[in-house]
């Protein structure tokens, strides 16, 4: 079973802290401190980790366009890039969680903690933030972790 590096995992949650503290706006595509989706997220923790992925940008500028011609874009952007362990497996701190929102192909993130919290962003009225993803609301909607491919 793979699990993202304990030695690395605290070095991920300053970054995940300090994204915190700068509250980034929740914006569709957003790949920066200032401005990002749950994809985004991903690729600025794993950017700041020194961690190469291959996302597809041209993609992100049309987002909604993006789930209507391809509903499982970016399940197959997080399956290019991470290693996905399927539920039961449990995951471990530094492990990007996986969720199916409204059922089907993967489609929001989060990493999880050394607490066991999950840091993500979901949208723009909770923008980023910790969360308890094993409440009655998240932990149906759990599909798995990944791991980065590239470490």
């Amino acid at each position: 079973m793979n699990h993202f590096p304990r030695e690395r995992t605290q070095e991920m949650a300053e970054i995940l802290e300090a994204i915190l503290e700068a509250k980034p706006d929740f914006v569709a595509g957003g790949r920066s401190v200032e401005a990002m989706d749950c994809a985004g997220l991903v690729v600025v923790v794993c950017e700041s980790l020194g961690i190469t992925l291959d996302f597809e940008d041209a993609e992100y500028d049309t987002i909604r366009h993006m789930r209507l011609a391809s509903p499982n874009f970016y399940e197959e952007q997080i399956a290019r890039n991470f290693e996905i362990v399927p539920e039961p497996t449990p995951p471990s701190p530094g492990d990007l969680l996986l969720f199916r929102m409204e059922g089907g192909p993967i489609n929001h993130t989060g990493w999880m903690l050394p607490s066991g919290e999950m840091v993500h962003i979901y949208d723009e009225n909770r923008g980023i933030c910790r969360t308890d993803w094993t409440t009655r609301f998240w932990r149906p909607k759990y599909a798995g972790y990944g791991v980065p491919r590239s470490l």
